[in-house]
């Protein structure tokens, strides 16, 4: 029997996206398309693009080319404009929440294919809190 893996595309396109940056040859116009297809992803569903995005992050190539792959792809008009619209969608979609969303995505306490146990610690009491203030 075929076995079909939870959200595929999605992480095909953020492993993609994130090849695209973490390359020393710099972008292509089929980067682009893929760059494209991974921000209308995360345009679509938020949370599980994040996700993905987090999840096939690699800085295998020293951090100059990745920001200078950065710089060049978002210097693309199309990614702009995808980028700027998923933006605005997640403040939309997350007004009160975003800011700990990306917090959480950011520091691995929510991954896309696996459950973290809850860890009670001085990070954990801080989220709380801040949750609190927002």
């Amino acid at each position: 029997m075929l076995k079909i893996e939870k959200f595929q595309t999605q992480k095909y396109n953020a492993k993609m996206y994130n090849k695209t940056l973490d390359n020393p040859f710099g972008i292509s116009k089929k980067n682009i398309k893929y760059s494209l297809n991974h921000l209308n992803d995360c345009t679509e569903n938020p949370t599980i693009g994040l996700l993905a995005r987090k999840k096939f992050e690699t800085h295998r190539y020293p951090f100059i080319s990745y920001k200078e792959n950065h710089e060049d792809l978002y210097s693309n008009f199309d990614i702009k404009y995808a980028e700027d619209i998923f933006e605005k969608k997640y403040k939309n979609l997350y007004n009160k929440t975003g800011r700990i969303r990306k917090i959480l995505i950011n520091h691995k306490n929510i991954e896309l294919d696996k459950i973290n146990p809850i860890k009670k610690n001085i990070k954990r009491k801080f989220y709380n809190i801040l949750a609190k203030i927002i």
